[in-house]
């Protein structure tokens, strides 16, 4: 059982990953083992602990998406697969573009003798 399984940012900065960790409980009776975590994109990468998630015991999904050169909303999805089934998490929000330059544009003419 999740948690949650969809996260909103929000609005991000562009240039950081976005990074949530998705917490399920094991409710039943098996053992838990996480055989596939695949995202919608590869933008977006999945972590996940290999090993198995013993009954009423946690365990962790981190999604982190790539904001770099990705201005404007994103709504990524990770499939879940385990001996449990298949379940299908969410990220979403908006990343504000950087601005194109940190230091201000110089307009003034050099003067040469």
């Amino acid at each position: 059982v999740f948690n949650t399984d969809t996260h909103d940012f929000g609005t991000v900065p562009e240039g950081p990953a976005a990074t949530y960790e998705f917490k399920f409980k094991n409710k039943s009776k098996e053992p838990i083992l996480l055989q596939r975590v695949q995202a919608s994109s590869g933008c977006t990468t999945p972590t996940y602990s290999k090993e198995p998630v013993l009954p009423g015991k946690h365990g962790i999904i981190k999604a982190s998406f790539n904001t770099q050169g990705r201005a404007g909303t994103f709504d990524k999805k990770i499939t879940v697969v385990s001996n449990a089934g298949t379940k299908v998490l969410t990220i979403k929000g908006e990343v504000e573009k950087a601005p194109t330059s940190s230091v201000p544009e110089n307009n003034s003419m050099i003067k040469t003798n």
